[in-house]
């Protein structure tokens, strides 16, 4: 029971690492956007980036927090942090269209979050 807790705990505490740093950095990408003008596609390059290293930052951090079965902690990391920032900006865009684009999204998080979650074992 208690390594059932230990785990939940670290997938929660490396799922809201990363959304608290994804949060942070699009403040901070936002201010820069007032200052400096951006093309869409710039945005967007910048959002994919800010995304992945959030996940990865969290994933690590969970999978090193559990210290073991990083790729399984990343996974549900990776997993998580797909479902909130898909229902979060769903709600910002007012559309929750789940296409294709958001499968290779859902795949790419989960990928993310194993490896880094691997990487966060191991090294």
């Amino acid at each position: 029971m208690d390594e059932n807790r230990s785990f939940v705990k670290s997938v929660l505490k490396g799922w809201i690492g990363a959304v608290l740093l994804t949060f942070m950095l699009m403040l901070i990408l936002s201010l820069a956007m007032i200052k400096f003008e951006l093309n869409d596609n710039i945005y967007s390059i910048i959002f994919t980036v800010i995304t992945v290293v959030s996940l990865v930052i969290g994933a690590v951090l969970a999978a090193r927090n559990n210290g073991e079965k990083g790729w399984l902690t990343g996974g549900i990391v990776g997993l998580l942090f797909f479902v909130f920032i898909f229902v979060f900006s769903s709600f910002i865009n007012g559309s929750f269209d789940f296409d294709i684009t958001q499968i290779y999204k859902l795949v790419g998080s989960f990928s993310v979050g194993t490896i880094a979650g691997i990487l966060g074992i191991n090294l």
